[in-house]
């Protein structure tokens, strides 16, 4: 099929409002109102890039180095496009909004003045270098901020931190209840331990003693079996002390 019969088709069916079987410009201007906000975005952004030779120049121009002026270029037109995607994201909050609208504002404006740099650098004039060089700096750091900031307060992504934690957190308790019921074994294991000891020698007194006296723990005298024979034959030979007699 030949090309332009397929474009005078497509024309056709797009653009002929009254099906005469011609196109007027009034008609094209009519479809296209249509679309106004989208042609309007479309136009903008054409015009950015254009913008954008001259930031690319005068990064050139200022650094010699094409990978320097990638950082011009950085600073200008890319933010510029990422907030429009910012602006129509659609779980976004009032304050991600604002964040898109400044960061667009923030490629736009040094756009201008970057463009602005490269004109007046063709006409030899006197420019501060170190400004310019000093604004490509603080824009990156302003732009990485704002970004970081847009997705720290995201709902999407406030919810599944908030998940992460949570998960975080029943995962630590389980760990310690796992620790609490493997101490408490060991300890249910030697208790039983010491009650079997307790049992076979039938002298609890003496067994708490020997632990306390391993462990460090000073104690006082325990009321053994040998040691209560012992108290009571000191007790009565105070009641009756030795006369001395033969």
């Amino acid at each position: 099929m030949n090309p332009l019969e397929s474009l005078n088709e497509y024309m056709n069916k797009v653009f002929d409002t009254n099906g005469d079987g011609s196109v007027t410009v009034k008609e094209i201007f009519y479809r296209l109102s249509h679309s106004a906000p989208a042609l309007a975005l479309l136009v903008v952004d054409l015009l950015v890039i254009a913008a954008e030779i001259r930031v690319w120049d005068i990064g050139m121009e200022m650094t010699g180095s094409g990978w320097k002026a990638i950082g011009f270029v950085l600073v200008s037109a890319v933010p510029f496009y990422l907030a429009q995607i910012l602006w129509i994201y659609p779980r976004g909050n009032i304050w991600q909004k604002a964040i898109g609208l400044l960061v667009g504002l923030g490629g736009l404006s040094s756009s201008a003045i970057f463009g602005r740099a490269d004109l007046l650098f063709g006409y030899d004039l006197q420019m501060d270098t170190p400004y310019l060089l000093g604004l490509v700096i603080t824009l990156t750091v302003a732009y990485v901020i704002a970004l970081l900031v847009f997705v720290v307060i995201d709902p999407t992504i406030r919810a599944w931190f908030i998940k992460i934690q949570t998960e975080a957190r029943v995962k630590q308790q389980q760990e310690y209840l796992a620790l609490v019921r493997s101490s408490m074994l060991a300890l249910q294991k030697t208790k039983k331990l010491q009650k079997d000891i307790e049992d076979e020698f039938d002298d609890p007194t003496a067994v708490q003693s020997m632990l306390d006296r391993y462990n460090g723990k000073k104690q006082p005298k325990q009321m053994t079996v040998a040691y209560a024979k012992d108290a009571e034959a000191e007790k009565l030979q105070e009641k009756n002390p030795p006369t001395g007699r033969g």
